[in-house]
């Protein structure tokens, strides 16, 4: 008996993929379904709730894969950290992403919260890097990633960092360069965008840079997701701080307006693709990774960040700015020349060792459980934050 061949929904929200289930006629998802969802660590409660609904509507079945120690979902709670209280979660600790047992071992410290001793390997290996201030050390970052780049071209390289005040300003650099090097030709066009977070800024585009789409959208009869990366082949300016564009994608060349490519609120969500955030760089796997990395680091940050990378990472920390911090926490009377290496160093562990937690109602309601008696005015309170 002939099996049909299997679906394949790609989405990077569970929305569009409930959304995608459901358009698929209704019998794409049922009792023989599995679904698999990678990334789980990303999806917030109320997300987790609607696509296991789905499941339960459909008798289908779903796994889920994920570390829970990267990053946080954007949306509030952990739907993950839910669902592994409620069942039994399996664990996977063999790395195989990285092949050198020393780079394998930082890894597993990092993943344990050892930071210190992850940095104290990437120090004796000439892997931290310093520089004076933030557009020195946004030049130190994009010089090492255009080393890495000549030394192995046709190897893949990142570049990360927090957040995207930084990515904005790493991909400039990487502008400057790649115009220097006559990659990008032509006049550049300003669009009128946003980041992910939502602050407005002029995304200057020309024919070579690599783009990559920021929404989920169609253009002619291509679906293109979110994350979907191309290379401009040509661009025009268009009224109202619009362009028409045309770019490689997936083998295809597409000719698109940036009013194609907006949200809800009329906002254009298209980028340059040369530095990712951390958030971002989740799931991602490169040959080599370059990080700016500052006190917002937390340890979920730092995990992720370090451990993209098969074979090389390095750190790029603005020296002026961790030295100031030092200053705050022991004393304006001390000059930043006063302030060591080992200072800084020390100072970044202890921010970067962190570890940051989303509470769900469900601790509210387990710790007020073990206060007892409790007064009903205070039950009264905890059943109506449900």
């Amino acid at each position: 008996m002939s099996c049909p061949a299997p679906t394949e929904i790609y989405a990077s929200k569970p929305a569009p993929l409930i959304h995608g289930l459901r358009s698929a006629g209704g019998r794409f998802c049922d009792s023989r379904t599995l679904l698999l969802v990678d990334e789980s660590s990303q999806i917030g409660v109320r997300a987790m709730h609607a696509l296991l609904t789905e499941v339960k509507r459909t008798n289908a079945s779903v796994l889920f894969l994920g570390d829970r120690a990267q990053t946080l979902a954007v949306p509030a709670g952990s739907g993950i950290d839910l669902v592994a209280r409620t069942i039994e979660a399996a664990g996977i600790s063999k790395i195989v992403r990285q092949s050198d047992p020393e780079r394998r071992l930082m890894v597993e410290q990092l993943a344990k919260g050892d930071v210190a001793s992850a940095m104290e390997t990437m120090a004796s290996r000439g892997q931290i890097v310093e520089a004076d201030g933030q557009a020195a050390t946004v030049k130190a970052a994009v010089d090492n990633l255009f080393v890495q780049r000549a030394a192995a071209p046709y190897k893949s390289h990142l570049l990360v960092c927090k957040s995207n005040a930084t990515r904005l300003a790493l991909d400039a650099e990487v502008r400057r360069r790649l115009r220097f090097d006559g990659v990008l030709t032509g006049e550049d066009v300003s669009i009128n965008a946003v980041t992910p977070s939502g602050r407005r800024y002029r995304l200057s585009l020309a024919k070579g840079d690599r783009i990559r789409f920021g929404i989920r959208c169609q253009i002619g009869d291509q679906a293109v997701i979110n994350g979907t990366t191309g290379v401009v082949k040509d661009i025009v300016a268009e009224d109202e701080g619009h362009a028409l564009i045309v770019a490689n994608v997936n083998g295809r060349e597409l000719l698109f307006s940036s009013r194609d490519v907006v949200d809800d609120q009329d906002r254009v969500r298209l980028a340059t693709d040369y530095a990712s955030t951390v958030w971002s760089s989740q799931g991602l796997t490169s040959d080599t990774a370059i990080i700016v990395a500052d006190a917002s680091f937390n340890r979920r940050d730092t995990y992720v960040a370090l451990s993209r990378a098969k074979e090389r990472s390095v750190l790029c920390l603005d020296a002026r700015a961790a030295s100031f911090a030092v200053r705050a926490e022991t004393g304006f009377d001390r000059a930043a020349s006063d302030i060591s290496v080992e200072e800084r160093r020390e100072h970044l562990v202890q921010q970067m060792s962190k570890w940051r937690v989303k509470s769900s109602t469900l601790d509210f309601v387990a710790s007020a459980s073990q206060h007892a008696p409790i007064d009903r005015e205070r039950q009264t309170s905890v059943e109506l934050s449900l």
